[in-house]
């Protein structure tokens, strides 16, 4: 086995344990009745039966009749088993039902919040369709785990313990060779399963590959019809598929076919073992009829448990492989972490500072491309600026990095005076409103995406920003008005429509800085002109910054910055940059009215 994958099987138990701690009562109800329906219905039934069948061996050879007294204890201690097993089997299916799913929520609690801690790049770099089943199939495999635990590991221990135990008070020798074959049964499908593993490995990165690139072109359903894509995009998806079904059908299964051969082999054995030394010691030692059948059910029975461990250490091959993924990004920490001793936020009045700023993009193995050095830039608390310039100049990872969805390589940004790195994200983050040139929604009602930026607003609040942000005039018509869903990423709306959404919800957030990325890039031009003013009501008693390319949208902010090449080019006033005959005169130039 290679390390990554024993190093997967440590963790993944550290995991479970973890997760287990807080419910450590339904655990070790979860053994103790595991344990006791198996004595209870493997054991001291049989037991019970063996002694009635006796009963009936010891009349018959004595040519008396039968009395029912002489099988009357093995009768009520069959009765009792069987009782008690029904009772116990239904307790510990309820424990292990109540356990699985309460630790299950305690799962799905923590990989959210695992996940949406991780930073912008960690998304960049996935599938969305692929994390979404790697969170799925960890929960589910946690469930599988369990179930095997209950069900097979604890009742296999038990069983083969116990038929041993029983064994070899009716024959030593017999229990010997048994307990020898047992063992070297159990070590064989171990290390016959253990070698599964890395294909179990393999097939599910092929599974979470197929499903990320189901759920990639179902988002993006609209531009394959919109490119006539169909085609080439089922082609696509058939050679994904094909690769997973190849797999399975070639390597991975000729593999568990081989396993599955011997351990059928291996069990057989075992059983024509237990049967022969059943017959001879029936016939050499004469034994009754009742220990010859309880060396026969007991051997079946440890047979069967036998060729089920197989099945078991198949699947905890299977929890291994499709639990990996997700065990490697929980053990991933964001790049950007709050400080282990953050300040209390002073942010109040929003004024900020770009002090000996240095960036690069990439990292040392994909190479780095330097975007800032030695960038300054101070603006006054409730300034309105606006930066322009060329694509790739530097206008929206400025944004970025005052929200921190990346960090700065060298020199520090401060609000109010105080550092943002040595405060929360959440504090630096409450205090920001952010509007993105392609903002998401949520697939909830439109009342619940605008009442994001203040939880708890009243339904007034929310018409009266969504009549300011001019959606309300979009929204009314709908046939549920605002409890209309709005689909996945805000699908259902047009990308107009969307934006206006978003600015409702930034105008319900009470935060003191603004940050506008090309809020407006998807309204046209006479929607634009109508939101101007709401735009500015929102920009009030804030400070703000808006990147735009259309310069109608920045035409009266209090100060313009061109920015290009991660230098600041321009500064000044729409009309001090008119004058000066520069890139932005050249860009109002070329627009008309300020629209291209």
């Amino acid at each position: 086995m290679k390390k990554y994958e024993k190093s997967t099987i440590n963790k993944l138990i550290k995991l479970y344990i973890k997760f287990n701690k807080n419910h450590k009562a339904l655990f070790v109800g979860m053994i103790i009745t595991s344990i006791l329906g198996v004595c209870m219905d493997r054991f001291l039934g049989p037991i019970a039966v063996s002694k009635i069948l006796t009963a009936f061996q010891v009349a018959a050879s004595n040519g008396v009749k039968l009395d029912i007294e002489m099988i009357k204890l093995p009768l009520v201690m069959f009765l009792a088993a069987e009782i008690s097993a029904l009772i116990i089997w239904r307790a510990s299916g309820y424990i292990v039902w109540q356990m699985e799913f309460r630790v299950m929520y305690d799962i799905r609690r923590y990989l959210f919040n695992h996940l949406q801690n991780m930073d912008h790049k960690f998304f960049q770099d996935r599938f969305m369709g692929s994390l979404t089943s790697q969170f799925g199939k960890f929960l589910g495999q946690y469930e599988s785990a369990m179930d095997i635990l209950a069900w097979d590991l604890i009742t296999a221990i038990t069983g083969i313990t116990g038929t041993i135990i029983i064994i070899s008070f009716i024959s030593l020798p017999l229990a010997g060779i048994i307990s020898i074959l047992a063992i070297a049964y159990s070590v064989l499908t171990f290390y016959i399963r253990k070698s599964q593993q890395p294909f179990e490995i393999t097939a599910s990165e092929l599974n979470n590959k197929t499903v990320g690139v189901l759920a990639d072109s179902l988002t993006n359903h609209t531009s394959i019809k919109e490119f006539t894509k169909l085609s080439y995009e089922n082609k696509y998806y058939k050679t994904i598929a094909k690769k997973e079904r190849d797999y399975y059908v070639g390597p991975f299964g000729n593999k568990v076919l081989r396993a599955d051969i011997a351990n059928h082999f291996s069990s057989s054995m075992l059983n024509l073992i237990a049967i022969s030394g059943a017959i001879l010691l029936a016939l050499k030692s004469n034994i009754s009829a009742g220990d010859v059948y309880l060396i026969l059910s007991l051997s079946f029975y440890l047979s069967d448990k036998l060729w089920r461990l197989s099945s078991t250490f198949r699947r905890i091959s299977r929890i291994i492989g499709e639990s990996e993924p997700m065990v490697k990004i929980l053990e991933l920490e964001p790049e950007i972490k709050d400080p282990t001793h953050p300040e209390k936020s002073k942010i109040s009045a929003g004024g900020i500072s770009f002090n000996k700023l240095k960036f690069s993009y990439g990292d040392s193995s994909s190479g780095t491309k330097k975007l800032f050095s030695n960038f300054n830039l101070d603006i006054k608390p409730g300034e309105k600026i606006g930066l322009v310039g060329p694509s790739g100049g530097g206008k929206t990872t400025i944004t970025k990095l005052i929200l921190r969805f990346m960090d700065v390589n060298g020199g520090e940004i401060l609000i109010d005076g105080q550092n943002i790195a040595s405060i929360t994200q959440n504090d630096l983050r409450k205090n920001i409103t952010y509007v993105p040139q392609e903002p998401l929604l949520f697939h909830r009602s439109l009342k619940e995406n605008i009442a994001y930026g203040k939880p708890g607003a009243t339904e007034a609040e929310i018409i009266e920003v969504a009549k300011k942000a001019r959606a309300h005039e979009f929204i009314t018509p709908l046939k549920s008005g605002y409890n209309t869903l709005v689909g996945e990423r805000g699908t259902k709306l047009s990308g107009g429509q969307r934006q206006r959404v978003a600015i409702a919800r930034a105008m319900l957030k009470p935060a003191p800085i603004l940050i506008l990325d090309e809020a407006t890039s998807a309204l046209d031009s006479e929607s634009e002109k109508k939101i101007q003013e709401a735009l500015w009501e929102l920009m009030k008693n804030k400070t703000a910054i808006v990147v735009a390319h259309r310069l109608s949208t920045i035409k009266h902010m209090d100060r313009i910055i061109v920015i290009e090449n991660g230098k600041i080019k321009e500064q000044g006033s729409h009309t001090e940059l008119i004058k000066l005959k520069g890139s932005y005169a050249n860009l109002w130039q070329h627009q008309s009215g300020g629209f291209v």
